[in-house]
């Protein structure tokens, strides 16, 4: 209701004020434009019921197009082909989501500079500078290439232009005329773009020159310490040795759904710790041991450059950008056939991330969430089968040390000899902020190497004193693909062979798929165009000249990382390490999930007779591996004789705490600031990253370390006369951690009026995409989880869209639900839908319909399209 009250605060306004307002001055917009009765923010406000025309006419068109929406407007499509199918879905995507679509691929162009001016030029030139318009275009030629992504592409487009080109000014989305710009023609890069955008998001994360500052300062035993590839513990997506679940488990079952619209998942039974037996290694042949002859690569001899570098490291994504998802066989389910869960972990952002739809037409009929901006459906289901995905964290950025002859950057050393570069000119256009000003022109030469973008060289720091110096960016990214056609061919697949075959075109970023069918299979594949590496390779700056630094093969498709059918009854991957050690290619990346995939397969490994209602359990589930793992080694390492009476009651509060982070709880706060608090110190002074750029390391490994009670350096803190050690260390961060908590009590109360919780604490927030709009956000959301709990939900990022399928031959049935709603318009009763639903934890039950020709009760409205 509150964005309603929003829309009634702008029509009291007196509208005396057009006139006077009715210009841009510096960042404020044109209000007078704004707060016109006839065309401003009130013709936005909408009705809480769906109101569209019923008849549209739409040129081009081959057939008739059902649209209907149900109550939740979730749009479901049926169409007599593809091409109007397509159509279709790119005019009602843009009609919920334009502004959304439109932006994200801007900033994915690195022209926000045309909407916000001087001010996104840094981060539209560094966008350029490592190639996302080069990777969109190489990927676009390849999309235009193959006839099915051709036809959804342009068709796509079509039907995004033929609703940009029905919008009266008065009917842009309300961001337009706060920001005072209009829509530009939608095009097929820009839904390249899209892609491109979420491949940035997923795996451009990475700590080479990180890595490299650290191996220089301090040596290899520390790295190893610190930093080790495959951590003591690690449970892998996929393992052909052995492995063990010493987790808590579910130790009693829970009802099945009834099937509601509305399915509750908080009338459930905590999953109760419990310790497992070691399960053996499935020994199917299918699934056992890795039988190939993998692929040999030509090994340099010098693998590392001892050098210190400084950049300057751009902000990079969200390390914890992940997610969970994981099927289940028939063996272990109530209805004996396969179930599939999902829940990708991204930001948490209004307009939401994923638009949910339903897409029929003779070829297929497929339900799920798709892309505002992409054709298809990303994560979802249809009669036959069902796929979900999750980050598989590969190193598929990679930055190499150029040597230029001269401050031409017109040759480079490579492998002996001069090489030519290649030069792109990127140029941006500057909005002006004031009233009557022309836009700026701004130009960089871009050079580019058989490697890729040279992203930082001295054009880019103005730095004159290194003419001759770049470094480099290799990532798949760029080198073009067809990841569309993947989701085209899984919304239309019939069963485990057609998952496989649609699983030859992804390249990019690399993704845990997994698979169920309604014929009990089920399976895992990470997925990937994956470089083959010798070891360590691109874990540093690698040399720029040197041949055998360069990428040199890519692992055969018969070789990546997959399991079908495996004895055990479940797959499952929460951005853990993907493969275990006897996988003959080396693997790496710098962070990887060390407890969700463990929960998660303490739990499986001993259930059975699961049901929807198990599975909602399981996704919300909020217990703390981390804390019950750790804490306990914390507390008995404080000498309660030295405790002062605030660090006696926050030690009393964890001591009784039972290791769920609930929303109202005390104690995970505590735990959070403390386990925070401790790896912070243990780093904070000799470990200097104000100086040079080092990686960022995981809690788990201090833990371990702590544990082992290594002698590291970094146990010391250089600013005291006594040699601090472990047992120290721990006693220190309790005090300072109970003095941020207890300040931190105090303010909320103050500040905030609200009470001392985990939820308050953790603040998480679902924001509009345009920060400064904090009236079109949601903040404070009551709810547990966290970091590296199955319910990871953080303050700025979580579960961003929930799904489960129950596969059956007689029938599929799904639940989902997101953090937000099917409209970006902040003046629609549909904008946050589904936001309370999302916040308790409940579910809805999806409306999967088998055709267009019946309208089920939870249809509010249709609409039909037809040819003008």
């Amino acid at each position: 209701m509150k964005n309603f009250f929003a829309f009634l605060l702008f029509a009291a306004l007196s509208v005396g004020l057009v006139v006077v307002l009715d210009q841009r001055i510096e960042p404020v917009p044109a209000l007078g434009k704004l707060l016109n009765p006839f065309g401003g923010f009130w013709q936005n406000a909408e009705a809480n019921h769906i109101n569209y025309a019923k008849n549209l006419q739409i040129a081009g068109l081959e057939g008739k197009v059902k649209v209907w929406y149900d109550d939740r407007m979730v749009t479901h499509i049926f169409a007599a082909n593809e091409a109007d199918l397509y159509v279709a879905q790119g005019y009602v995507t843009a009609q919920h989501r334009l502004w959304q679509m439109e932006t994200q691929t801007m900033a994915a162009a690195g022209r926000l500079t045309e909407i916000i001016g001087e001010k996104g030029l840094d981060s539209d030139r560094y966008t350029r500078r490592i190639g996302m318009g080069y990777g969109a275009e190489n990927s676009l030629d390849s999309m235009l290439a193959h006839p099915q992504t051709r036809l959804a592409l342009n068709a796509y487009a079509y039907g995004v232009n033929q609703y940009i080109e029905s919008l009266s000014p008065a009917e842009l989305p309300i961001e337009y005329k706060l920001l005072d710009y209009k829509p530009e023609k939608w095009t097929t890069l820009k839904s390249a773009l899209l892609l491109k955008y979420m491949a940035r998001n997923l795996s451009a994360w990475e700590q080479d020159f990180e890595y490299s500052n650290f191996l220089t300062l301090y040596g290899k035993t520390d790295l190893q310490n610190l930093f080790p590839d495959f951590p003591e513990g690690q449970q892998p997506v996929v393992d052909k040795s052995q492995w063990a679940t010493s987790q808590p488990t579910n130790e009693k079952e829970n009802s099945n759904s009834k099937g509601s619209e509305k399915a509750n998942s908080k009338e459930k039974g905590k999953i109760a710790p419990k310790l497992t037996k070691i399960a053996k290694a499935d020994e199917n042949p299918q699934t056992t041991g890795w039988n190939f002859q993998p692929t040999s690569i030509e090994k340099p001899q010098q693998p590392y450059l001892p050098e210190l570098f400084v950049p300057k490291i751009n902000e990079k994504p969200n390390r914890e950008n992940g997610s969970n998802n994981w099927a289940v066989a028939g063996s272990k389910t109530a209805s004996t056939y396969p179930m599939l869960c999902n829940d990708p972990h991204l930001g948490l952002n209004l307009p939401s991330i994923w638009y949910e739809i339903q897409l029929h037409c003779p070829t297929q009929n497929v339900y799920g969430v798709s892309l505002p901006g992409t054709p298809s459906v990303i994560i979802g289901f249809n009669d036959n089968i069902a796929w979900g995905v999750t980050n598989a964290r590969q190193d598929v950025m990679d930055w190499y040390k150029i040597k230029f002859k001269d401050h031409k950057k017109e040759e480079y050393w490579h492998n002996g000899e001069w090489k030519k570069t290649t030069k792109r000119i990127e140029s941006y256009q500057l909005r002006p902020t004031k009233f009557g000003e022309q836009p700026k022109m701004v130009y960089d030469t871009v050079v580019y190497t058989h490697h890729g973008v040279v992203t930082y060289d001295n054009n880019y720091y103005q730095d004159q004193t290194k003419q001759k110096q770049g470094f480099a960016l290799r990532w798949q990214a760029h080198e073009g693909g067809n990841e569309l056609v993947t989701f085209i061919l899984l919304n239309k697949g019939k069963n485990y062979q057609d998952f496989k075959a649609a699983l030859l075109n992804y390249s990019s970023p690399a993704q845990n798929f997994v698979f169920a069918s309604a014929q009990n299979d089920i399976a895992v594949q990470v997925q990937g165009k994956l470089p083959i590496k010798w070891a360590e390779q691109g874990k540093f700056i690698l040399d720029g000249s040197d041949k055998t630094h360069d990428w040199q093969a890519y692992i055969p498709a018969a070789h990546l990382v997959k399991d079908h059918n495996p004895k055990r009854g479940f797959v499952s991957s929460a951005n853990q390490h993907p493969v275990d050690k006897s996988y003959p290619y080396y693997v790496f990346d710098g962070h990887y999930e060390f407890y969700r995939n463990r929960r998660i397969n303490s739990v499986l490994d001993t259930a059975k007779n699961m049901t929807a209602q198990s599975m909602m359990t399981l996704q919300n589930d909020n217990y703390n591996l981390a804390a019950a793992e750790n804490l306990p080694f914390l507390l008995d390492n404080l000498d309660l004789n030295q405790l002062n009476a605030e660090e006696r009651k926050g030690y009393e509060e964890l001591l009784r705490w039972n290791y769920y982070n609930e929303g109202k709880f005390l104690a995970p706060v505590y735990f959070e600031v403390w386990q925070d608090t401790l790896c912070k110190m243990v780093y904070r002074d000799e470990y200097d990253t104000t100086k040079f750029p080092l990686p960022a390391v995981d809690n788990h490994n201090i833990f371990r370390a702590l544990k082992d009670n290594k002698d590291l350096r970094f146990w010391d803190i250089q600013s005291t006369k006594i040699r601090e050690n472990p047992q120290l260390l721990i006693r220190l961060s309790f005090m300072e951690a109970v003095r941020k908590v207890e300040k931190w009590k105090k303010e909320i109360v103050a500040k905030e009026s609200r009470l001392y919780t985990w939820a308050n604490y953790k603040a998480t927030s679902v924001q509009h995409l345009f920060p400064p709009l904090r009236a079109f956000s949601e903040f404070y959301i009551q709810n547990g989880g966290g970091k590296h709990i199955v319910n990871a939900t953080s303050s700025r990022d979580g579960a961003s869209w929930r799904m489960i399928v129950e596969l059956n031959p007689q029938g599929t049935k799904a639940y989902g639900v997101y953090p937000g709603g099917q409209s970006g318009n902040a003046g629609s009763s549909y904008y946050t839908t589904m936001l309370k639903t999302w916040e308790q934890g409940n579910y809805f039950q999806l409306l999967f319909l088998k055709n267009g020709d019946t309208p089920d009760k939870r249809i509010v409205f249709m609409q039909e399209m037809g040819n003008k």
